[in-house]
């Protein structure tokens, strides 16, 4: 996809395997799983991977937010019973633990 980015985390550390093949700390990279959209969706995806991660699948995360928010608690922060930190989930936070890379910004098109 092509991407507007603004920020994003650092990317795990990469290194060329002879030349032909890139690799990371778990092993050889074979597939990228590219996440448009920090919805609810993709939070559940990226908690998945983050207890029980794909070998040689990279994930990145492309979102114009850097939060989104819980809809369990949305309810109760419109109500004034939660801040917005409290009812807002961090995608940030979740990309590391995910172990996935997070680009804040924008996909223009996917080719």
């Amino acid at each position: 996809p092509h991407v507007d980015s603004q920020a994003h985390n650092r990317p795990p550390k990469m290194k060329m395997n002879g030349g032909s093949s890139m690799e990371n700390a778990e092993g050889p990279i074979v597939r990228d799983l590219v996440l448009v959209g920090g919805g609810h969706s993709h939070v559940y995806v990226l908690k998945k991977l983050g207890m029980h991660p794909l070998p040689g699948v990279r994930v990145i995360l492309i979102s114009i937010h850097s939060d989104t928010p819980y809809s369990g608690m949305l309810p109760g922060h419109v109500a004034g019973a939660y801040s917005r930190e409290e009812s807002h989930l961090d995608l940030g936070r979740l990309a590391v633990f995910a172990k996935a890379n997070f680009i804040r910004g924008k996909v223009n098109k996917v080719d």
